[in-house]
């Protein structure tokens, strides 16, 4: 059985560009990378909102179609 008792992230600098997350019996970490260039985002960095935006809409996608695979949620995720 998978229990999740805690789920944190507590990052270094001023923006935490890291995102855990959990849904029912699957669970990710999502390492957001720094930006390289100009923001492209009204967030407070790019990559921040990259990792919140994939977090969402990984936790959406595994509430409506967690018996698919990873690969195929993986893809719905990318193509969202």
């Amino acid at each position: 059985m998978f229990r999740i008792n805690i789920a944190a992230s507590q990052g270094a600098g001023a923006v935490n560009e890291d995102v855990v997350g959990h849904v029912s019996d699957a669970a990710w970490v999502i390492d957001g990378a720094s930006g390289v260039g100009g923001a492209l985002t009204g967030a407070p960095s790019d990559a921040a909102w990259f990792a919140q935006q994939a977090s969402r809409e990984l936790a959406a996608a595994l509430a409506t179609q967690g018996g698919c695979s990873t690969g195929t949620i993986l893809r719905h995720v990318m193509e969202r």
